[in-house]
């Protein structure tokens, strides 16, 4: 099942609390990875990361950004598709609620 129709089903079963974030969530995101995207490649690497992530409070200095992206690089590209940003976003929401 792909990933709309799988969100799809979820949501119309009342199961949308399981799902990482909503359907507006994603909308948003993916404005703020496109935005970051400077050479419109699919893809971001550390120098796109970088400022925003220490700016948001995500990290405190660039080998903070370079661990997450090691930890979420499944190719070990060092480059971070959305899929990837998602789960960077997805483990930093969860450290500031644990922390």
């Amino acid at each position: 099942m792909n990933e709309k129709k799988s969100r799809k089903w979820f949501c119309h079963r009342g199961k949308s609390h399981v799902l990482d974030f909503s359907d507006d969530e994603i909308k948003k995101l993916k404005e703020c990875f496109m935005a970051l995207d400077d050479d419109g490649s699919g893809s971001i690497g550390i120098d796109e990361l970088e400022e925003p992530l220490i700016g948001l409070g995500f990290a405190d200095g660039r080998q903070d950004v370079l661990d997450m992206i090691e930890d979420v690089d499944e190719d070990g590209s060092g480059m971070i598709e959305f899929e990837e940003f998602l789960l960077i976003i997805k483990n930093s929401d969860t450290n500031e609620k644990t922390a």
